[in-house]
């Protein structure tokens, strides 16, 4: 599929361009330095340390669907938790519909995680124009 703002067909996948965009950085730095004043001598010595990755803008539009299905089923089941717990009052009743809820919240996000993914693999960024689509 060509390019839908310039009509070109040149094009890489977003996934490529996200990797392309990510440099590892780790730089390392020793100073000394020596003062004089007030007739006395002082002397300093530092060092400091960075380490990280660093990322172009352009990767950071190309990446990957952040996966928040852990955290959205942990809120959902807390909530769930917390509603159930003031209407039964058994503990093994809670118990159950707590396993029950995990259940279908795992499956619902595993299932929108695959959307997800499957629409990410046909994302593309132009290289004439720098436009990202999708190329269904």
């Amino acid at each position: 599929m060509n390019c839908p703002t310039c009509g070109s067909d040149d094009w890489k996948a977003a996934s490529l361009v996200y990797q392309e965009g990510l440099t590892n950085v780790d730089t390392a730095t020793k100073s000394v330095g020596l003062g004089v004043g007030g007739g006395h001598v002082g002397l300093g010595i530092g060092r400091g340390k960075t380490k990280g990755i660093h990322q172009t803008a352009l990767s950071k539009q190309a990446a990957p669907p952040q996966d928040n299905s852990i955290r959205t089923n942990c809120v959902a089941l807390a909530v769930l938790t917390f509603l159930f717990g003031f209407l039964v009052n058994s503990a093994w009743i809670l118990t159950g519909l707590f396993i029950l809820g995990a259940v279908v919240f795992w499956e619902s996000g595993g299932i929108k995680r695959e959307q997800q993914l499957s629409a990410y693999a046909s994302k593309r960024v132009c290289q004439r124009c720098g436009h990202i689509y999708y190329a269904f």
